[in-house]
């Protein structure tokens, strides 16, 4: 299973990182950090998985891209409105 949801969340990395090329010099990453996210794969939460994809995806950004970053659900549990930029 381990195997599956990596190779699962790398395909969607590559796929989005071959489209980085065709899209605008400015993205905004949106991570979901809600309580749902310290669910487990495998025994990992997903939150890490998404961190450590984060990472990877990051190290291969061209240096002239723009980059905005936006989190919600990490600070205030339950609220639709906890989200930061």
């Amino acid at each position: 299973m381990a195997g599956l949801a990596r190779s699962i969340a790398a395909a969607i990395l590559l796929l989005w990182m071959t489209t980085l090329g065709l899209a605008a010099d400015r993205v905004v990453i949106v991570l979901d950090a809600s309580g749902s996210m310290w669910a487990q794969i495998d025994g990992k939460p997903k939150l890490e998985i998404a961190r450590e994809s984060l990472r990877t995806v990051l190290q291969s950004v061209p240096a002239d891209k723009e980059i905005g970053f936006m989190a919600y659900g990490h600070r205030e549990k339950g609220s639709c409105e906890d989200i930061e930029l």
